[in-house]
């Protein structure tokens, strides 16, 4: 990784939405890139606090490598923007984090534990 600097920002406004959290790798030579946007929810539709947020994945056109990631939105972007930093720094390919498998646990509303 010549010339490659990892940079991981936090940015977001204390008080209220959106908030904007990145991740990519910086190169001083040009490299081609690819990217994709989704307009999602942070949480499944039906729970009635769930909010739009938009994530954006760059990857390297040739290898496929994850080098960038931009979540912004009124939910939770900081967990999407760690999941794909570990990503970026690890080398993983978009194939491959696409196939990620992480933890989820729904609320559980009146269920005793």
């Amino acid at each position: 990784m010549r010339n490659r600097a990892f940079r991981h920002s936090f940015i977001s406004r204390d008080g209220g939405p959106p908030e904007f959290k990145s991740a990519d790798v910086f190169t001083a030579e040009s490299m081609p890139v690819a990217s994709a946007r989704i307009e999602s929810n942070d949480l499944a539709s039906y729970y009635p606090p769930a909010r739009k947020v938009w994530v954006k994945l760059i990857a390297e056109r040739e290898t496929h490598k994850l080098v960038g990631a931009q979540v912004v939105g009124y939910g939770e972007a900081a967990k999407r923007v760690d999941v794909a930093a570990t990503a970026i720094t690890s080398g993983m390919k978009v194939e491959e984090f696409a196939q990620l498998d992480l933890a989820y646990s729904p609320p559980y509303f009146g269920t005793p534990c």
